[in-house]
């Protein structure tokens, strides 16, 4: 694995905090740093993924509903603005 050094300007606090957590886990700071920059990440990745759908009364989608192309639906959506 190649590690890059970087310097990162921290609150104070929040280090101070991350390093008791560290130690309460025997684990080194930048052990915890790297895996919760790791989750978030994931997880902002997983949401950017996510999109929510409208939900009609009707059971029917409308007739020019693209379906099978993922990117025209979300096109379709946005056009009508039910997809942020």
């Amino acid at each position: 694995m190649i590690c890059m050094r970087t310097t990162l300007d921290l609150d104070d606090g929040l280090v101070t905090r991350a390093k008791l957590l560290a130690v309460r886990r025997k684990t080194t700071l930048t052990a915890l740093i790297e895996q919760s920059l790791a989750r978030t990440l994931a997880d902002l990745e997983e949401a950017a993924g996510a999109v929510d759908l409208p939900v009609s009364e009707s059971a029917e989608a409308p007739a020019d509903f693209p379906w099978g192309s993922g990117g025209a639906m979300l096109e379709y959506l946005e056009a009508r603005g039910a997809a942020s």
